[in-house]
């Protein structure tokens, strides 16, 4: 660093600092809401972020009783699946 501001060790600590802020600001709740809502499905996620959201969609439990079983991602794959079609549809 040419500044001479900050010392290095500030600098990494704010660096870590921001990095930690920003992941737990856009976090999986916030990614996921980004894929859900209808005005923006998802639209200019990177491929890997879209694909770990929908897996952490399609391996949510319904409840504590419910099993998460390969039915029931199969169920949730096709309504999320339809839900994007009409959503794509509906802009």
């Amino acid at each position: 660093m040419s500044s001479n501001i900050i010392m290095r060790q500030e600098f990494e600590y704010l660096v870590v600092l921001a990095q930690r802020r920003f992941s737990f600001m856009y976090g999986v709740a916030h990614g996921m809401s980004y894929l859900l809502d209808p005005r923006h499905i998802g639209d200019g996620l990177p491929a890997d972020s879209r694909s770990s959201l929908e897996e952490v969609l399609i391996n949510s439990p319904v409840d504590n009783v419910t099993p998460i079983d390969d039915d029931h991602k199969e169920k949730l794959y096709i309504q999320f699946t339809a839900y994007f079609i009409f959503a794509t549809k509906e802009r």
